[in-house]
């Protein structure tokens, strides 16, 4: 018989000769048959519940591997399965990570990486079954297409804010296809990354903005961010009703026509136009690509007019 919650066996002579026996047995795990798994301690029992909740061995974490662990940051807590993990601390709850996602979470730096704890488990509620998790500073994504056509990838920070604000998976961008990728090119310090239809591009200087693919085709010809053009500064501007698009970049705009030609608006026309208001200004859009001689001079046909510069 085993003692539990301080119960004693019901007799004086049992009690007095079995307690050490009893509780030398208990100890080595050898009550029973086999080993028992360790209570919940510092999570208090909401590991035990989450896995549960997700059906306990049959269910999408498999059967336990360890008893709870603690004394990870924040005072979490953690235990194994056979195909994942839950985590917790007391701020953020107890959250399951598994398969892919736990793979980006671990070469992300786990709970002391960059997106720290999950705040939620995994839900498969994005437009075509895609997948994601909310962590403390970020989320990972995947996307449900086709069988995940681009498997699990970490958004955070402000590229990870830009792609909350296009609409997410639903949004014109679609579903990321890459990490985020961050380096120095000419001094400028800056990170990219890419999604089903077009990218987010950010510099401390510029912040983050998207270029969809429509407007990045044109932009990557003209040489991307190392070209005339520069670094995107606006987000597309989509014209209400006339299917037709324009972007700002640091050294002139990309213009998509309701006939989806691509025209390139740059140099001194370009600051003519900007000076005039732009799109929404006297000229209105370009309805051509400029024209240069010789001498450097340029001339470009707009809905109401020319500017030669």
């Amino acid at each position: 018989m085993r003692t539990r919650h301080g119960k004693r066996p019901s007799s004086p002579a049992g009690r007095c000769a079995a307690a050490p026996v009893l509780a030398l047995l208990t100890v080595l795990g050898m009550i029973g048959g086999a080993p028992t798994a360790r209570a919940d301690t510092g999570s208090g029992g909401a590991i035990t519940a989450r896995y549960e909740a997700l059906g306990g061995a049959d269910g999408v974490l498999g059967a336990e591997r360890s008893g709870e662990t603690c004394g990870t940051s924040d005072g979490g807590c953690y235990r194994s399965y056979e195909n994942g993990t839950i985590v917790w601390t007391a701020a953020t709850g107890a959250h399951e990570i598994h398969g892919d996602f736990l793979a980006q979470w671990r070469q992300s730096g786990s709970e002391d990486g960059s997106l720290g704890y999950p705040v939620t488990g995994i839900s498969c509620t994005l437009i075509q079954n895609g997948c994601f998790q909310r962590f403390q500073r970020g989320s990972i994504v995947r996307d449900g297409a086709a069988g995940a056509t681009w498997g699990a990838h970490i958004l955070r920070g402000a590229i990870g804010a830009r792609w909350d604000a296009t609409g997410q998976a639903r949004g014109y961008l679609g579903y990321p296809r890459s990490d985020e990728s961050c380096g120095q090119d000419n001094g400028t310090v800056g990170c990219v990354q890419f999604f089903s239809f077009g990218l987010i591009e950010w510099t401390p200087a510029t912040g983050a903005h998207s270029v969809h693919h429509e407007i990045e085709r044109k932009w990557e010809d003209e040489g991307a961010e190392d070209g005339y053009l520069g670094l995107p500064v606006s987000e597309a501007e989509v014209g209400a009703g006339t299917m037709t698009m324009t972007q700002y970049f640091q050294g002139g705009a990309i213009h998509l026509t309701a006939a989806d030609a691509l025209l390139v608006v740059r140099g001194a026309v370009y600051e003519a136009w900007s000076a005039a208001g732009a799109l929404e200004g006297d000229y209105g859009a370009p309805v051509g690509d400029a024209r240069c001689d010789a001498s450097g001079t340029c001339t470009q046909e707009f809905e109401h007019g020319t500017i030669t510069r």
